[in-house]
């Protein structure tokens, strides 16, 4: 099996959990942390207080969607073309 060890954690670990955990609770970032870069990937949905922070989808998950409605329209054409050429 490749790749890093879930028993070996490296030294940037603990602040990339505490950036996450930032992103996720509505508290400060612990100092001597980015919050900035914690706060990069979530977007904001509410205002005020109860303000709630929701992750975007990332730019893989966005390709599948864009290359299956690509694919499943061709499908469709693909269909309907061949039903009109066996309907007459």
């Amino acid at each position: 099996m490749g790749g890093r060890s879930a028993s070996a954690p490296t030294p940037g670990d603990d602040e990339r959990r505490e950036q996450h955990l930032s992103a996720l609770g509505d508290r400060e970032p612990p100092e001597g942390t980015q919050g900035e870069a914690a706060g990069s990937d979530a977007e904001e949905t509410g205002g005020g207080e109860g303000e709630t922070r929701q992750a975007r989808a990332p730019w893989h998950f966005k390709v599948i969607v864009v290359g299956s409605v690509v694919y499943l329209g061709y499908r469709a054409y693909q269909g309907v073309s061949w039903l009109a050429h066996h309907i007459h």
